[in-house]
């Protein structure tokens, strides 16, 4: 009798250590698979990443171009305003010379006049 439960008990021992094994190999199976997985979203993500920080870096480039364009722009224009207000300045003394040279030739006409009556 004992050694039909001896028996047993070592039967029993044997499919537990089989199915610990079973399962184990199973358990190990699915965590590979599972780290593979992981592995492959995490390459994912990182591309994603990586794609998403390239198209900023060129949002980026294109807007400071833009701005570089745009302050470029700016300096021409005040440069351009600056001639201009230096051109109307010219303008404005050449007309005051004008009036000047033209209320000096009517004085001395005048004066000429002036000077042929009393002759």
């Amino acid at each position: 009798m004992k050694q039909e439960q001896l028996k047993i008990i070592q039967e029993n021992e044997s499919k537990l250590r089989q199915e610990q094994q079973r399962i184990a190999m199973e358990n190990e199976k699915k965590l590979r698979e599972e780290q593979i997985r992981l592995e492959e979203e995490k390459k994912r993500i990182e591309e994603e990443n990586e794609k998403k920080l390239r198209e900023e870096q060129e949002k980026l480039s294109s807007e400071k171009r833009r701005i570089e364009e745009a302050e470029k722009q700016i300096l021409e224009d005040k440069k351009r305003l600056e001639e201009v207000k230096t051109q109307e300045e010219n303008e404005r003394r050449l007309r005051e010379e004008q009036q000047r040279k033209e209320e000096n030739l009517r004085k001395e006409k005048e004066k000429v006049l002036e000077q042929e009556k009393q002759r």
